[in-house]
């Protein structure tokens, strides 16, 4: 009996130590295909009645279409600023830093081409880099934001549907 508790214990450890290892190969290059959902808190400085400066912090969470890759299950953390005029996206860009459940990280600049502050809006992304095993993650994609009816006055919430690529050296 200890000789068989002995054998499932080392089995135990050795499936916790290094199936999860197994699990974690990601392929060095592919197509993404995810949802980012996310809360974020801002600040606003006018300029007259028609234009404001908006900077703000995104903090939220990847799902990705296929239950797997790079960015599946990921957090995020988006830094960025924008440009208000008469209520349009006039000038959006920003950073953001995705960590993976393992702590590696890939780290993506961002810009907006159009949308309306509150609303939508619509925009590019290049993937510039990452930490241990994403170190040199390169690629770039295309996203479009869905602003929903904010839960507390000073935030908003909403969920970005993300497409693109991706390659690792």
């Amino acid at each position: 009996m200890n000789k068989m508790t002995l054998v499932l214990t080392l089995s135990l450890i050795l499936l916790i130590a290094f199936g999860s290892d197994a699990q974690a190969q990601i392929a060095k290059e592919g197509n993404l295909s995810f949802t980012i959902g996310y809360t974020i808190t801002f600040k606003d400085v006018g300029m007259g009645q028609e234009i404001r400066v908006r900077t703000y912090e995104l903090l939220g969470a990847t799902i990705s279409d296929s239950g797997e890759g790079p960015l599946h299950n990921s957090s995020v953390r988006c830094v960025g600023a924008l440009r208000v005029v008469k209520g349009n996206i006039d000038d959006e860009s920003g950073l953001c830093v995705c960590t993976q459940p393992d702590g590696d990280q890939i780290f993506m600049t961002y810009k907006a081409a159009t949308g309306k502050v509150g609303v939508t809006a619509k925009g590019t992304g290049t993937f510039v880099g990452g930490t241990g095993k994403m170190t040199g993650f390169d690629g770039s994609c295309e996203w479009s934001r869905v602003m929903l009816r904010p839960a507390a006055e000073g935030t908003g919430q909403g969920y970005n549907r993300v497409k693109g690529n991706y390659k690792l050296p």
